[in-house]
């Protein structure tokens, strides 16, 4: 089985992030993939050495998004390939992604790679869009299936699970398909320390869109952000005094006079 995984990388989950006026962003240098992408891994490892095969990790971004890819090569990665052109930096940016953008170069790399079976995280930590996975889909014409919290692959299909609500639905979609991994799907392993040295020292090129043999403008979309609006860093805490029944009454009260959240 030929297994091709989707990471990025992504603004560390404790990196701070300072808006320097309403349409910029300035993004601490701390990075690490992104949470849902390291499941994807896993799980194209596990299928290969349960069925043989290979995994192939492939990001878009610039030079410093290599090291999601040495991180793939010391889990157990066999090729990484980094995409990057002077003509993504707009769309591929610390504090904004275009998905769909993104989308159109893996659906390219995809076809010039080959594959069985993609897997890629069912959001990135740093925008939340969930849109990728779910459009590259679409731009290759294969099934998708979300958020999924168990693979196993069958002869020329995969079967896999989704949670929602407290109920489980089971699926069943013919090869070549896309899945996204939930939380849930499994327990990333910890590289060793040997492979991570190895992986330090291996070469990581970047291919570029004329590899891919596409034109810039047949995949850059026209989306860009307007504004960023920080939230207010003070938040006020009130205690209801009185009876249960009477306090419970007044936070009804509330949240639907001065919240409208009911």
């Amino acid at each position: 089985m030929k297994i091709l995984v989707f990471v990025k990388q992504v603004p560390d989950t404790e990196a701070l992030v300072e808006a320097l006026d309403d349409s910029s962003l300035k993004v601490e240098e701390k990075f690490e993939m992104s949470f849902f992408d390291t499941l994807a891994v896993e799980e194209a490892l596990r299928l290969k050495e349960k069925h043989g095969g290979t995994v192939t990790a492939v990001t878009v971004g610039p030079e410093r998004a290599g090291e999601v890819l040495r991180t793939c090569l010391a889990l157990g990665a066999d090729s990484v390939f980094r995409i990057w052109d002077e003509a993504l930096a707009p769309v591929v940016t610390d504090v904004f992604t275009d998905s769909l953008s993104v989308a159109r170069v893996l659906a390219a790399v995809a076809k010039h790679l080959g594959f069985d079976l993609i897997l890629c995280g069912k959001q990135a930590l740093d925008d939340d869009a969930a849109a990728v996975g779910v459009m590259t889909a679409a731009l290759l014409e294969i099934p998708f299936v979300t958020a999924v919290t168990s693979v196993k692959a069958e002869e020329g299909s995969i079967r896999v699970k989704q949670k929602r609500d407290g109920a489980e639905r089971e699926i069943k979609c013919e090869l070549p398909a896309l899945l996204s991994a939930e939380k849930g799907l499994n327990e990333p392993r910890q590289p060793q320390v040997m492979k991570v040295m190895k992986a330090a020292r291996a070469k990581i090129d970047a291919m570029d869109l004329a590899a891919l043999k596409i034109q810039a403008d047949a995949i850059i979309s026209t989306v860009k952000p307007v504004s960023f609006t920080v939230p207010d860093k003070a938040r006020s805490i009130s205690i209801i005094e009185g009876e249960p029944a009477d306090a419970a009454a007044e936070l009804v009260r509330r949240l639907r006079e001065e919240r409208q959240a009911l």
